[in-house]
């Protein structure tokens, strides 16, 4: 099993888009997403949209098994728009993926208007044993499914921080993404923050 940290505030190429992308393509028939906010914009969702349904459409391409999405969020006051834009964001995800056959996208909104997680799980579901279900790889941390952290060459107030775990293996012909790993020092994740917050 690989443990690595992924810290940035500015950065060229987003480790949390390679780190999401491995778990896209990785073996596994759910991939679950929580989120504590969806991006209140449909503008600056639409490239990130777009992107995220280009590597469903790459797993597509060499997967022969289908795979289930669930996007997990809050914000359930009705007067909020937050419950909008995570419905939008599901919707207009589907809507870009070509190949519809292999993939289903569930959203799940969480009872309370306080949800703040921000997890990726792909796991292997047993649906008759829940105990028996296989975990693939995992990001836990502070990102949310936002354009900042999908896309690259983005600048956030934030200094980002993800626990990214692999456990398993990529589908056949699928392309690893490449990620630095960091020593787990404070003085090599200093010079790595103050190196992303740089344009």
């Amino acid at each position: 099993m690989s443990i690595q940290f992924l810290l940035r505030k500015y950065m060229k190429e987003s480790l949390y888009r390679k780190a999401l992308s491995n778990l896209v393509n990785m073996e596994g028939n759910v991939l679950i997403l929580s989120t504590g906010y969806i991006h209140n914009s449909k503008s600056a969702n639409s490239r990130a949209i777009t992107e995220f349904a280009k590597e469903i459409d790459n797993r597509n391409l060499r997967a022969t098994s289908s795979l289930t999405i669930v996007i997990v969020g809050g914000e359930t006051d009705t007067k909020s728009s937050y419950p909008n834009n995570f419905i939008d964001f599901c919707n207009e995800l589907y809507k870009n993926i070509k190949d519809k056959s292999k993939i289903k996208i569930i959203f799940k909104r969480v009872l309370g208007d306080n949800w703040h997680g921000k997890v990726a799980i792909k796991i292997e579901e047993n649906t008759s044993d829940f105990s028996k279900n296989k975990h693939y790889g995992a990001l836990v941390g502070s990102s949310n499914l936002t354009p900042i952290n999908i896309l690259d060459g983005q600048f956030g107030w934030n200094k980002e921080t993800d626990l990214y775990i692999v456990n398993g293996n990529l589908i056949k012909d699928s392309k690893l993404n490449k990620i630095k790993e960091l020593e787990c020092s404070v003085k090599v994740c200093d010079q790595e923050i103050i190196s992303n917050i740089k344009k």
